[in-house]
């Protein structure tokens, strides 16, 4: 059962096209109010329940597109616009970083594990002394994606200037 969020909604319609065979190749959504500056690791604020209905609007978009009869192939990729800083603001909230993260789920995503190169958190591997640096580009794994599951063959147009590196998050 679909949350009645915004982003519940929007999952719900999204599976109903899809799963209707109407030719949609790629949905985008966009979910507001994610840009958090204080209070979030309370858990019965704001941010924890954006993340619980998340999960849940997640959860229940899976569970339709995978009980679904007509067996439609899927992919949702879910990541932020920026990442945060490592450390908490004295609001107890965290400004605007660089390292970030995605998900994805769907029936022909190599899954089930975390792709990462992970420096730590000692002083010396952070960008700026701050920062989690980014070490693998959002774009390596979209390119991927529109290259795998959309037969994309024009890469350089999508990302002007950038030549991304195969992730392996994609099977099939």
């Amino acid at each position: 059962m679909y949350p009645t969020s915004q982003l519940g909604l929007a999952l719900k319609s999204t599976a109903a096209l899809i799963k209707a065979q109407v030719g949609a190749e790629a949905i985008a959504m966009d979910v507001s109010s994610w840009d958090h500056h204080n209070a979030e690791g309370v858990l019965s604020g704001t941010f924890n329940a954006m993340l619980t209905d998340l999960s849940n609007c997640l959860a229940a978009f899976y569970t339709d597109m995978m009980s679904s009869a007509s067996n439609p192939t899927f992919t949702l990729a879910a990541m932020s616009e920026f990442g945060r800083r490592l450390e908490e603001n004295g609001s107890g909230g965290t400004d605007h970083g660089l390292g970030s993260m995605m998900l994805l789920m769907g029936n022909c995503i190599n899954g089930g594990r975390v792709i990462a190169n992970w420096p730590g958190l000692d002083a010396a591997n952070l960008f700026q002394g701050m920062d989690l640096a980014v070490t693998i580009d959002y774009r390596d794994v979209l390119a991927e994606i529109l290259q795998t599951r959309l037969g994309c063959t024009n890469i350089p147009y999508v990302f002007p200037s950038y030549s991304p590196v195969t992730r392996g998050v994609v099977r099939c």
